[in-house]
This record gives C-alpha cells, sequence and structure tokens, in this order.
C-alpha cells in the first residue's frame, strides 16, 4: 500500500501533467483488479485514523472494496465474504461521534448495504435485523444504514441481474412492516421531545416500547438525530406500499412539519416528507387526517409571519401538490373546503412579490377547476371568490401595488422571446381570472374586471380635456403630468384593457339574463369608444395596437411600452423605437448587408464563419449541459421523481408523443432543475474580457487598467455562500422566482452576461428542455457516481475527465420518441 499511497500523493500534486496522471490512473486500475488487493484496503478502510490521516489512500481504499463487491463478488469465497462482512460491521458499529465524519460513515453504509443487496436473504438472512437492532443502540448509524438500504432497493446499477434485484426488493418488502413500525415509534418520540412532553404519561402504552426512548434521547444531538430519522423516512415513502402508513405516522409528520425558528431544518424536513407522499401517483390513507393536518400548517402559516422563505417555499409546494390531489375530497367535504379557502385566501393576499403571488394562483386552480365540475356549489363559494377577482386585478395595478410591479421585467430579453417578465405575470393572473369567469359566470366577473377600468381612464379624460381647451388648461395639464406617473397610469389602463380581452370571449349572451347582456354589451362598447379615443390621443406612448372583432363587441388592446425602474436587465438600453415595424434586421440579412458595403471588410467567408460559429458553438455546451443535468437526476432520485411528475401532468397520457413548444412553457421544476445544474456546472467553467477603460472595483481602492484581460469564473461566482446558502448543494429551488428576484442579476452567468452574451441562450435552453423531458419520459437515469466522483476537467468546455457514467433503464411504457 505504501507504493499506492505514492501514487496517490503524486496524482493530486498541481504540478503533475495529464499524461502522468493517465499513466498513475493504468497503474492503480491494475492494482485494484489484484485478487488480494481488497484485502490490503480493507485493513486501511478500517483502521483507527486513516479517514484522517490519509484521506486519499483511504477513499482510494473504499472504493477498491466498492469494486471488489459489484464487480469481483463471485469470485470471493465464502470466508472471504464473511471476511469482508464482519469486518465492515464491526467497524461501522463502532464508529464514535468524533471520528464518524459524515462522509466516512455514509461511505461504509453503502459497502455494507452492497454486500446486504447480494448476501439478503441467502446467505445473511438477519440483515435487516442487524440494521433495525443497530438503531436501538446507535440510532444514528442504524438509521442511516436503513436509508442506505433503501436507496439500494430501488437503485438500478448494471452489477445485478434484474431477476435478482426484483427477489431483493421483494425480501425487503416483506421487512417493511416492522420498519415502518419502528420508525413511527421514533416519531412519536422526536413529537414528545420537540414539543417538551413526557414521553410516558402522552403515548399510550400500546403503542410503544419506551425502551427506545434511550436510543433517541432529548440532549444536544436531538435535533440531527431527528433530521437523520426524517431523511430515512423521506426515501422510504417514496417506494414502499402506502398502506404501511399509519394514522400516527402521518400525525407525527404533520406535527414536525409546524413551523419552529429553533429547530427550522426538521420543519423543512418534515415538509419534504409530505411532498414526498403528494407526488406519488397513487392514494394515499387517512385522508381526514392529511386535509386537516394542512389546513392547520396553513393556519399556522398565517398567524405567523416570521416563517423564513425557505419555509414558505416548501409549504407553497406542498399546498399547490396538495390542491392538485385532494381537489375531489374537498368537493366531499363542503365545510372543511370553505374553512381552507378563507385561509387560502389569507395566505395569497401576503406580499411576497408578484411571482409568488401567481405561484400562489396555481394552488386555487384545481381547487376552482373541481367546483366548476358542481356547478349547484358555487354559491357556498362566491364571497372568496369575489374576493380572489378583487385581490388579483388590485396585484395587477401600479396605484395599488406598485413596490412588486415595478421590479417585473418588461423589456424582452431577445428577438425570440414570447414574452416580458411583465407580460407573463399579467398572463397568469388573467388565466386565472379566465378560470374564474368560467365557473362563476363570465359577466359577474367581467362586471368586477370593468370596475378597475373607472380611475385610469378619468384621469385620461380630464388630461385630454384640459389639453383639448387650450391655453387656458395648459397649466392644469402640466400640472396633471408633472405629479403624476403616466406611464403608470397608461400601464393600468392597459391591464384592465387586457383583462376585459381575455374575459369577453367568454361572455355568452344567449345563456346571460336579458338585462346583465344589455348591460355587458353597453359596458363593452363604451370601453371599446374610449380605447379609440386614448389610442388616437397618445400615438406616441401606445406602443402596440391590436384590433380584436367579436359581435357585437370591439376592442383594442393596448400594451404600454413604458420602461421600467429598478433592477435592469444588460440588454435594457437597447433603443429599438419599436412602434410595429421592424428596425433590426435578421442576423445574416445583417451580414449580407455589411458585405455590400464598400466601407466594410466583410467578405463571404466571413459570413459562412460566423453562421458556422451560430449553429455549431452550441452543441458542445448543450450536450456538456444535458450530461451533467442527466448526471444530477440519476444521483438525486427524488428530484428525478419530480420531474417525471411534472411531465406525467403536462403530457398525460399520451407520454409518447412528441414534446411542442407550448409544452416547453409548462416545464417549470425541469426548467429550474437545468438551471441549477447550470450554476453548480457551467459547460463554459470561465471568460476573458479585456477593459476598454480603466475600471474602479467597487471591492477596494483598486483600479485595473485599461488594457487589462480579466479572467471571470462562473464556476466560483456560482458558488458564493453569501448569494446561494448552502451553494454546493443541489437545489433546484434555488430558481424559484421569488429568491431570483432578490439576486443580482450577475450572479448567475452561464451564459455570459452585457453585450457579449451568449445569443442563442433561449435556443439552448429549449434544446435542454426537448432532450431531458424525451429521455426522462422513456427512461429512468442511474448514476453510477455521486457528486463526490466527480473529477471536473476544465477545458475549453467543462467535462467530467472519466465520462459521465450513467446509464438509462427503459421505462415499461416506452418506445423512443
Amino acid at each position: 500500500m505504501s507504493t499506492v499511497e505514492v501514487l496517490l500523493h503524486e496524482f493530486y500534486q498541481p504540478t503533475t501533467s495529464n499524461a502522468r496522471k493517465r499513466e498513475i490512473e493504468t497503474n492503480l486500475l491494475a492494482f485494484k483488479s489484484q485478487p488480494e488487493a481488497w484485502q490490503l484496503c480493507l485493513r486501511v478502510a478500517t483502521a483507527g485514523n486513516s479517514f484522517t490521516d490519509n484521506q486519499f489512500l483511504w477513499f482510494f481504499s473504499t472504493s477498491t472494496l466498492e469494486h471488489t463487491i459489484t464487480r469481483r463478488w463471485a469470485q470471493l469465497t465464502p470466508s472471504d465474504r464473511a471476511q469482508l462482512r464482519e469486518t465492515l460491521w464491526n467497524t461501522y458499529a463502532q464508529l464514535g461521534m468524533l471520528n464518524g465524519a459524515r462522509r466516512h460513515r455514509d461511505t461504509l453504509a453503502q459497502l455494507i448495504a452492497l454486500m446486504g443487496k447480494r448476501e439478503f436473504p441467502e446467505q445473511d438472512p438477519n440483515y435487516m435485523q442487524h440494521c433495525m437492532e443497530l438503531t436501538k443502540t446507535r440510532f444514528a448509524l442504524g438509521i442511516n444504514l436503513l436509508r442506505v438500504t433503501s436507496e439500494e432497493v430501488v437503485s438500478n446499477r448494471g452489477d445485478l441481474t434484474t431477476e435478482w434485484k426484483q427477489y431483493f426488493y421483494s425480501c425487503i418488502s416483506m421487512c417493511i412492516p416492522d420498519v415502518m413500525d419502528l420508525v413511527t415509534k421514533y416519531l412519536l418520540i422526536a413529537v414528545c421531545h420537540i414539543n417538551g412532553k413526557d414521553i410516558q404519561s402522552t403515548i399510550p402504552n400500546t403503542l410503544m416500547d419506551f425502551s427506545l426512548t434511550s436510543a433517541l434521547p432529548n440532549d444536544n444531538q436531538l435535533s440531527s438525530s431527528i433530521l437523520e430519522l426524517l431523511g430515512c423516512v423521506q426515501h422510504l415513502v417514496s417506494w414502499i406500499r402506502t398502506e404501511l402508513i399509519s394514522e400516527y405516522f402521518l400525525m407525527s409528520i404533520l406535527d414536525l412539519s409546524q413551523w419552529r425558528p429553533a429547530n427550522e431544518p426538521i420543519s423543512l424536513a418534515a415538509l419534504s416528507v409530505l411532498n414526498e407522499l403528494l407526488y406519488l401517483q397513487k392514494p394515499l390513507p387517512y385522508a381526514g387526517t392529511l386535509m386537516g393536518g394542512v389546513s392547520s400548517l396553513l393556519e399556522q402559516h398565517n398567524v405567523n409571519k416570521q416563517q423564513s422563505e425557505m419555509y414558505s417555499d416548501k409549504l407553497r409546494e406542498l399546498l399547490r401538490l396538495y390542491t392538485t390531489k385532494y381537489a375531489g375530497k374537498l368537493m366531499q367535504e363542503p365545510e372543511v373546503l370553505e374553512t381552507f379557502l378563507n385561509q387560502l385566501y389569507g395566505c395569497t393576499t401576503e406580499l411576497h412579490g408578484a411571482l409568488d403571488f401567481t405561484e400562489k394562483l396555481d394552488i386555487w386552480s384545481p381547487i376552482i377547476k373541481a367546483i366548476a365540475q358542481q356547478p349547484a356549489k358555487i354559491t357556498r363559494f362566491n364571497q372568496v371568490f369575489t374576493q380572489l377577482v378583487d385581490e388579483i386585478m388590485r396585484r395587477t395595478q401600479f396605484e395599488a401595488n406598485k413596490p412588486e410591479l415595478e421590479v417585473l421585467d418588461n423589456e424582452l430579453m431577445e428577438d425570440d422571446t414570447p414574452t416580458t417578465e411583465w407580460q407573463q405575470f399579467l398572463d397568469q393572473c388573467f388565466e386565472c381570472l379566465a378560470l374564474l369567469a368560467s365557473t362563476r359566470g363570465a359577466h359577474i366577473v367581467f362586471a368586477q374586471v370593468f370596475a378597475h377600468w373607472s380611475r385610469p381612464q378619468m384621469y385620461l379624460m380630464s388630461l385630454e380635456h384640459a389639453l383639448d381647451h387650450g391655453s387656458s388648461r395648459s397649466y392644469e395639464a402640466a400640472r396633471k403630468l408633472k405629479h403624476a406617473n403616466v406611464g403608470e397610469i397608461l400601464r393600468d389602463f392597459a391591464t384592465v384593457c387586457q383583462a376585459v380581452v381575455r374575459l369577453a370571449p367568454l361572455m355568452d349572451t344567449s345563456t346571460a339574463a336579458p338585462g346583465v347582456a344589455d348591460e355587458m354589451e353597453a359596458q363593452l362598447q363604451m370601453l371599446s369608444d374610449s380605447l379609440c379615443r386614448r389610442c388616437s390621443f397618445w400615438p406616441a406612448i401606445a406602443s402596440e395596437e391590436q384590433i380584436w372583432t367579436r359581435p357585437p363587441f370591439r376592442l383594442i388592446w393596448i400594451t404600454s411600452a413604458t420602461k421600467k425602474e429598478g433592477l435592469r436587465d444588460d440588454l435594457d438600453d437597447i433603443d429599438e423605437n419599436d412602434v410595429g415595424a421592424k428596425r433590426r434586421l435578421a442576423l445574416l440579412d445583417a451580414m449580407v448587408e455589411m458585405a455590400k458595403n464598400p466601407d466594410i471588410e466583410w467578405n463571404e467567408k466571413d459570413i459562412i464563419d460566423e453562421v458556422n460559429t451560430i449553429m455549431f458553438e452550441g452543441h458542445d455546451t448543450t450536450s456538456a449541459g444535458s450530461s451533467f443535468a442527466l448526471c444530477m437526476m440519476g444521483i438525486h432520485k427524488d428530484i428525478q421523481e419530480k420531474v417525471f411528475a411534472e411531465q406525467k401532468a403536462i403530457f398525460g397520457d399520451n407520454m409518447l408523443r412528441d414534446c411542442t413548444f407550448a409544452d416547453t412553457n409548462e416545464m417549470k421544476y425541469l426548467e429550474r432543475v437545468i438551471l441549477e445544474t447550470l450554476r453548480l456546472y457551467p459547460p463554459v467553467p470561465l471568460i476573458a474580457r479585456r477593459l476598454d477603460y480603466d475600471l474602479k472595483l467597487a471591492s477596494g481602492p483598486y483600479t485595473v487598467p485599461k488594457g487589462t484581460t480579466v479572467i471571470v469564473l462562473q464556476y466560483c461566482v456560482h458558488r458564493r455562500a453569501d448569494i446561494y446558502p448552502n451553494p454546493t448543494k443541489f437545489d433546484p429551488d434555488n430558481f424559484l422566482p421569488e429568491r431570483m428576484a432578490n439576486r443580482h442579476y450577475y450572479s448567475f452567468i452561464p451564459f455570459s452576461a452585457g453585450p457579449r452574451s451568449c445569443v442563442g441562450r433561449k435556443y439552448a435552453m429549449l434544446k435542454l428542455k426537448v432532450l431531458l423531458s424525451t429521455i426522462v419520459r422513456n427512461y429512468i437515469v442511474h448514476s453510477t457516481d455521486t457528486e463526490a466522483d466527480f473529477k471536473l476537467q476544465a477545458d475549453i468546455i467543462l467535462k467530467l475527465e472519466n465520462g459521465f457514467n450513467i446509464s438509462l433503464e427503459k421505462r415499461k411504457y416506452a418506445t423512443v420518441a
């Protein structure tokens, strides 16, 4: 092993060349394949201080043991297997708090679980019993081993036959009732500790083995122990039969999910368990208990205004999943639904940003649709729906909600961008209005929306009147223009107009009461006439006019081109003066025109080079980005399941059809997964820029002189702890809209930024969505590596030195799309 130690030391020296590293790797791989290598490595892996003395050697030794178990297991004799099993078990069971670092512990647990997968129940029939017994004496070690074993149950490494994997799955499943009984008891103990209650007086004797309390004491390790427990539980519920979930189990998870400032990580972990349950595509037991618990969590959220952003994010995800899954059951309990909707309305009206508001509107959608199928029950919920319509309109108006609206981007990032952030916000709000209109009656919702038209309309009329009456009124008009933000008033006016345009096609005068139909027609006609006057009066401000005709209605949709103040995008300063005519030429047209200009040195070869760059430069970056994304989904199976659940919601029963552009717009969670992958593993890890002027740094009294080449490391920027909490953790929620709104625009630059940013970033995101969607719908992705195994190779494109070690398992229904 001394020779191996020397080679490893040389390998990790920064001065070692790549050629020498490849030579060393060849020697190390040859050593791993030697028949007796595992025995030498076993001594290193289980020695007392080897992990702290030389981690490189320790990890190489455990890697060799993993290679032996997964690749050479059949070549070991029964005595060799027994020696390997007993030595690892004894070492693991004796790990102490000081020398039991998490990575050390998890690696040993992984090796034990790999052996258990091959020996249980034939050669090691007591494997699961030993795991459960270990939790009673060394709780953290035992519960960790149960979690790792659970991961192996659903793991699809290619080192075992499908028949044996299914056999192992069925054998472990037979033990799960005992495992669930054990973890439920520990959950009950955890609830008592967290709430400061006496265990013996709180939990009935028939439910509890009080000897277990010694394994989970109320000491300074309680929080970390409960987190270990919840991590194990979250993985178990992702695959076990849901009928094994007891009511006490569910009640315990709901209790631990409550917001407790002193135990926020526990609250977040418990919410993750609930979300995992709701992601399952199968019914859950004890619906009444779950419904009551979710209502209690929502009520607590409305009362306690100090909850963290991460907790609010998790709770919002829970509510969205809950209403999607339980809308039908809520309809069977009108009183419960009425209470829940009132609480949900209180939550929706909280001011946490415009994008947070639209995500909360998504929570309403399944319930509104369910009520629409039972119109006889709508009367009971009229009041809260009326309030919701008014709240939607209020939140879209600058007059009432300027702080939230002014940070929304109202500029197109690129020519091919279908909509702005501002317009996307409005569209989501109006779709909810349309859904409410189809449920309550379009004429009722239209009347509410129409009521918001009068304020901006009256202001514009008064301003027009002042200007129409010449100098006698010019002072009044000037005062109005000086003291009012005309751009905001116009945008409020345009917003109401768009809302009306969205609702008008839903109104059927043939089914409305005669008086109501006449009133709606009169209102629409008056609005149409007024809009025509406004458009002719403000020709320089109205940037887009679109005639919408539907007898007997005629409306004009005006979208304001007023630029926002506040956080700006790097392309905001491009002024296209766009009034309907296209001012900029397409790229190829522009280059052809340049080639015709005698004053510009530009020829056909230059055009070919530029086109080739646009067409082909994105292939390596896209392939690297998609490969890293597949690796991350293979490693984080819970995230992969959420991506698949989103695909299922989009594609329904036709999972094999082609992906459309409209489909990609619905892939919100997949987009967050892609962005988080690009954050941690940007395909272009660094960029270089030459300064055209002296640059004074904001970070200190330093000036970088003109002409200097500056290197910007996206890889490092994306891992700054002051920008991204827990920056090395793969967490797609980093790209929730409200979190992105609180970060500087240049905190995420996988496509560079500024005038030289990647012109194909939208196309790249579209390609990644289509590619990954197709793969996830057709295959289950597995990764044989963890992130700790990654050896990054930073060339022009960021790669893995040993390639992307993933495998694809075809889904049962799937054929390649």
